[in-house]
């Protein structure tokens, strides 16, 4: 691989070293060419199961050499393709031979590298709690940030740590000064607990929560246009789910914040299942707010969160917990050390899942979720009756996805692939819709979809005889 600053580059590289579950395949990483401006403080090497870079405040793990820089991976052949993103697992995920589960949207394993450091990091806390979580791990969430600002294009002075999505879009909607009569745009689609945040803002101060109404199905200029009829000079805010976790649909974020923007209204985007998953940009989304969980499909340790703070705003935004600190306060004011005593060693799993996050890319992630929806929907659209509530031919289409068999209750399927199959998908329901949802990860490979695919039609066609 060649030093980064001496030109555009890309590699790929390899690791044998097993994982507990894998099945000796090797892992593919792809390390992203760099310009001498983006260079990295050290370079990546390949994660093995004591492998990465160290994190500060961990002291080097017995044995594993690592010291304070680490040298680059060795060149390796390139990427054979998306098909072969990444076969190697980590640690929980099942083996060839165990349960099939596709449904991962909620929460991804982490990589080993991850899980390693995190046991670390719990074992340096437990040998001095009282200095070792404030003054020593909590060294690292600087540099953790400052990747995590690599990653998601913004300055690192603009992001907050947290527990999840959930925890930053309160942040936001509790935090906007509003007053009775502000009219605040929502949609049918949004997470649950945002739409019950802003009612209760209604509920409780007064404003006024407007309702864009459209199908997921639509086109992204029919989701403009629902957007567009009811946003005004008086909206004060617009939330919007980049991602539906329902089915999947991505909408239109950027046109809509230039809409937003063109009518002095502010944003907030809920990318807790398009960070990571695909390639995000806050400067190019041009958005106040964006949130996001970072144990979805970064991988970070259970627990974790991003919230991401337009800087011109962070001043006039009230933070969710009252700050231990004294003013001045700048985007530290919504990091969730506020909440007093938290788990230290959550934290230190981000930085080196940021940093496997990045040698493979967001896009080859996307590329490789993309495949692995599009080969498991064709497979099963021969099974009578099946219906999917995604859109398919498009760029923007992920890993979640929603399906139903026309003629059968949803929820008994999905008791029989769980019962009799241990497959594992998830049954959803709003408004008019209901189906199983699907979204399998990169580590993924056809074989496991197949074990999803075949018995789901073993199902279909019993179940559908039982009803003739």
């Amino acid at each position: 691989m060649r030093a980064a600053g001496s030109g555009s580059t890309s590699s790929w590289s390899t690791s044998t070293s097993r994982c507990p579950c894998d099945d000796g395949v090797p892992v593919l990483t792809h390390a992203p060419s760099r310009t001498a401006r983006e260079a990295p403080r050290t370079r990546p090497v390949p994660p093995g199961p004591l492998a990465g870079r160290p994190v500060p405040g961990l002291p080097p793990r017995p044995g594993t050499g690592h010291t304070a820089d680490t040298s680059g991976a060795p060149a390796a052949p390139r990427h054979p393709g998306p098909g072969r993103l990444l076969e190697a697992r980590p640690r929980g995920l099942p083996g060839a031979a165990a349960p099939a589960q596709p449904e991962q949207r909620r929460v991804s394993p982490p990589p080993l590298v991850v899980e390693q450091t995190t046991i670390d990091a719990y074992r340096l806390v437990n040998r001095n709690p009282d200095r070792n979580m404030w003054s020593n791990l909590d060294l690292a969430l600087p540099e953790a940030k400052a990747e995590l600002a690599e990653l998601i294009d913004c300055d690192p002075g603009e992001i907050a740590l947290n527990r999840n999505s959930t925890e930053g879009l309160c942040t936001a909607i509790f935090g906007i000064p509003l007053a009775a009569g502000d009219p605040v745009v929502v949609s049918h689609w949004d997470y649950p607990s945002v739409r019950a945040a802003w009612f209760q803002r209604q509920e409780r101060e007064g404003i006024e929560v407007v309702t864009a109404d459209y199908d997921l199905m639509d086109s992204d200029d029919e989701i403009f246009a629902a957007y567009a009829a009811v946003l005004t000079p008086r909206t004060r805010v617009l939330q919007i789910t980049h991602m539906s976790h329902w089915t999947g649909r991505v909408v239109p974020a950027k046109r809509l914040c230039r809409l937003a923007k063109d009518h002095g209204t502010l944003t907030v985007v809920d990318g807790a299942q398009t960070f990571a998953q695909m390639p995000v940009s806050f400067r190019d989304l041009d958005c106040d707010f964006f949130v996001t969980s970072l144990h979805k499909w970064m991988g970070a340790p259970v627990g974790n969160g991003m919230l991401v703070v337009r800087e011109q705003v962070i001043d006039r935004t009230w933070p969710l917990l009252a700050p231990f600190d004294p003013p001045p306060l700048r985007v530290d004011k919504f990091d969730h050390w506020n909440l007093g005593t938290y788990n230290s060693a959550l934290q230190a799993g981000i930085l080196p899942a940021a940093r496997f996050h990045r040698e493979i890319g967001a896009r080859a992630v996307h590329a490789r979720v993309r495949e692995l929806t599009r080969y498991w929907v064709e497979r099963a659209a021969a099974i009578p009756g099946f219906r999917l509530h995604t859109p398919l031919d498009t760029e923007s289409l992920g890993a979640v996805s929603l399906f139903s068999v026309d003629g059968l209750d949803a929820r008994a399927v999905e008791q029989e692939l769980r019962d009799a199959h241990q497959v594992h998908v998830q049954y959803r329901e709003v408004r008019h819709l209901s189906g199983l949802r699907v979204s399998p990860h990169i580590y993924m490979r056809e074989s496991e979809l197949d074990r999803f695919v075949d018995p789901l039609a073993e199902v279909v066609d019993k179940q559908s005889a039982g009803r003739s």
